[in-house]
């Protein structure tokens, strides 16, 4: 079974991998074919014609939290920083702002139900989520170095999605 990807930059500089099936390798390589020709073939028909940069690796990134701003030289792939702030911090505000979303649905539904004490305690959650200090966290994001770095950067109130 082959662990070798095809990588490529699109055109928007994005990073596809190609994992071919291990099932179809093993079909072209019953055919005669060696495991080099069975991936050129699977290149052949899967790597669009405006591909750029395609290279046959041994592995790729395992951490896929920033997939998106993965950018690849050679055959090397790395995470584009500015991309990965982007995309971190639009994550982070969806989640925020569903959050604070869900918990006043639960208030109200808490409050018809007359369950003063959980309706109070969605309500100061919702009043604590509504007062973080989102330039701080805009702050770090901004100053994170690393994709580890800028993943361990989320509030504590604000389930991950």
């Amino acid at each position: 079974m082959t662990t070798k990807r095809i990588i490529y930059t699109r055109g928007d500089n994005g990073v596809s991998v190609i994992v071919p099936a291990p099932i179809y390798i093993a079909q072209l390589m019953a055919g005669g074919n060696t495991e080099d020709q069975a991936i050129a073939i699977v290149q052949g028909k899967n790597v669009p014609s405006d591909a750029a940069d395609i290279t046959v690796v041994a592995a790729v990134l395992s951490d896929r939290t920033f997939r998106n701003a993965w950018r690849q030289i050679a055959g090397v792939i790395s995470v584009d920083m500015p991309t990965a702030r982007d995309i971190h911090a639009e994550r982070m505000g969806a989640a925020h702002a569903a959050e604070i979303a869900r918990l006043k649905i639960n208030e109200r539904k808490e409050r018809l139900k007359s369950n003063i004490a959980q309706a109070n305690s969605h309500a100061a959650t919702v009043v604590a989520l509504e007062a973080l200090d989102l330039n701080v966290l805009a702050t770090q994001i901004a100053a994170a170095p690393n994709p580890t770095a800028l993943s361990a950067i989320w509030p504590a109130l604000v389930p991950r999605i």
